[in-house]
């Protein structure tokens, strides 16, 4: 599991350096910093992509994406868009 706390202490890595292989199990602490302090794009049912697009391909754009599941936290990457 990654801790907000380790990568808090090493911000001079790249979250999906710090992330590595998805999907990555998170702390909630990581969660509600990306759902608190990130702009969120879309929330709904526990999945929340955060932040400006990371990429476009063909008029679709990718963001951060992490989810909620049965009190685990979940990075799964860089997902395209989901619609509210």
């Amino acid at each position: 599991m990654k801790k907000f706390i380790d990568w808090e202490m090493n911000l001079s890595q790249e979250l999906d350096q710090y992330l590595g292989k998805f999907p990555c199990e998170i702390d909630e602490e990581m969660y509600n910093y990306f759902m608190d302090v990130v702009q969120p794009r879309y929330l709904d049912a526990g999945i929340l992509q955060v932040g400006e697009s990371s990429y476009e391909i063909a008029g679709t754009y990718y963001y951060l994406t992490f989810i909620e599941d049965d009190n685990k936290f979940w990075y799964l990457g860089t997902l395209p868009e989901f619609k509210q």
